[in-house]
């Protein structure tokens, strides 16, 4: 991400969604003929379970995970990219701490889609900054299994959540 600017962004997902390390979320493995069936799913609904800020990269803000009563709860990432608006490419990362080799997501034949609800403040968007996720994901031995760049989370078809200053993307 790219922000000029003051670069503060505060994101929110919401609850009882569609697996992504940062939402209310499940995970849907699509097979050729059966019906998707939730893989994971994560209820922010009452807190944010084990999912915390895990670090970063080319990024030296803090960020801070904090539960949310919004949007019948949300995980929300308060971030600043203001020290980091020359970088052409700037995260945070997320991480359940509860999902690991010990207690891993047993995925099958993988994961098809994923799908959350993301909330943020349009207005600390500034210049030609970007909002992209990225789903990575590594099997119990260590080896990545998946490393998804999304590159257009649709922000010109975000909707404006009434009563906020917020923006949904779905």
């Amino acid at each position: 991400m790219k922000f000029a600017g003051k670069g503060l962004l505060t994101c929110m997902l919401g609850a009882g969604l569609i697996l992504s390390p940062l939402a209310g979320t499940t995970v849907f493995p699509m097979p050729a003929v059966e019906a998707a069936v939730p893989i994971k799913a994560w209820d922010f609904s009452q807190d944010i379970g084990g999912w915390s800020y895990l670090g970063g990269y080319a990024y030296s803000g803090d960020a801070e995970t904090a539960f949310s009563p919004e949007f019948g709860g949300s995980l929300k990432l308060d971030v600043d990219f203001s020290e980091d608006k020359e970088q052409s490419w700037s995260e945070v990362k997320l991480m359940d701490m509860n999902v690991n080799s010990s207690s891993p997501i047993q995925a099958g034949n993988g994961i098809k889609a994923v799908s959350f609800d993301f909330y943020y403040d349009a207005s600390q968007l500034k210049g030609d900054a970007a909002l992209k996720v990225k789903l990575y994901a590594s099997n119990v031995k260590g080896s990545e299994v998946i490393n998804q760049p999304v590159d257009d989370l649709g922000v010109a078809r975000a909707k404006a959540v009434p009563g906020t200053k917020l923006k949904k993307l779905q």
